[in-house]
């Protein structure tokens, strides 16, 4: 069995940070894996019991149980184990979680998960853990994340870099760094700085993401739809829309679109 519940933020301070508190339940009979798929929202999580796993090879690693989970640029597959219980927080795309760091997000995204013990305090991180299982209720549980977000606060990023992430976005990721540099008067290395240091991939890489995120977003209902929108969104032809679909989800578009997608989720890419 399991259950998921979503909770927005009440903090004014927090409401254009975090997306949602999510409150993700497994009972130890649930033995399915669940493919995540690449998307640009970032986040954090405390896995209060049981175990999150994630697919490396023909292994299965276990997680940090205080930690990111990274989906950025590949897919990946996790199974838990135990009666698994993770409370995390979505946090506003794309750069949420540098607004709460000073460690810049390439460093965090090199790993599937990074664990928060090298972002902060282990003992504090402790106490919040502690906290979050006497709580008695998901609202209270949400409070008490809400405290330790508001006190690790950052400044805000450069306004530039929201100007760029918002072109990317209305754009539907067909733009290029060249686009975006010639438009804002600003160098290609800076735009590729800014998306290391705040997002933690680089900016081909995001605009690439945010074309794919466009075409599995979208109500298809047919693979001439599908080429359609992929066409539209700056892929040039149908082998290019292909071999970087293949990037992100490791299947072609027929087969993604084809096949069951009861173990494809997008509720936990953090």
């Amino acid at each position: 069995m399991e259950s998921v519940e979503k909770l927005a933020p009440k903090n004014p301070l927090l409401k254009n940070k975090v997306a949602c508190f999510v409150f993700w339940k497994r009972d130890r009979n649930f033995s399915d894996g669940t493919i995540f798929l690449p998307n640009n929202i970032c986040g954090l999580g405390f896995t209060l019991s049981g175990k999150l796993l994630v697919q490396k090879g023909d292994e299965m690693t276990q997680m940090p149980s205080f930690g990111t989970r990274n989906t950025l640029n590949k897919p990946s597959k996790i199974i838990t184990e135990g009666d698994f219980f993770n409370v995390s927080v979505r946090l506003v795309i794309p750069n949420g979680l540098s607004l709460f760091t000073k460690i810049p997000m390439f460093e965090v995204y090199q790993e599937e998960g990074f664990p928060l013990e090298y972002m902060y305090n282990s003992s504090e991180l402790a106490l919040v853990s502690e906290q979050l299982s006497e709580a008695q209720s998901n609202e209270k549980k949400a409070e008490i994340l809400e405290n330790f977000l508001v006190s690790k606060m950052m400044q805000s990023v450069p306004k530039i870099f929201a100007y760029l992430v918002d072109t990317i976005h209305q754009s539907k990721g067909f733009t290029t760094v060249h686009q975006l540099a010639h438009k804002f008067e600003v160098s290609e290395r800076s735009i590729h700085r800014y998306f290391n240091k705040y997002v933690g991939v680089g900016a081909n890489e995001y605009i690439n993401l945010i074309r794919f995120r466009s075409v599995i977003d979208a109500p298809l209902n047919s693979s001439k739809e599908i080429l359609r929108q992929a066409l539209e969104v700056g892929y040039y032809d149908q082998s290019h829309f292909i071999k970087h679909f293949k990037v992100f989800s490791t299947l072609t578009p027929s087969e993604f679109f084809g096949k069951n997608s009861n173990q494809l989720s997008d509720f936990y890419n953090i």
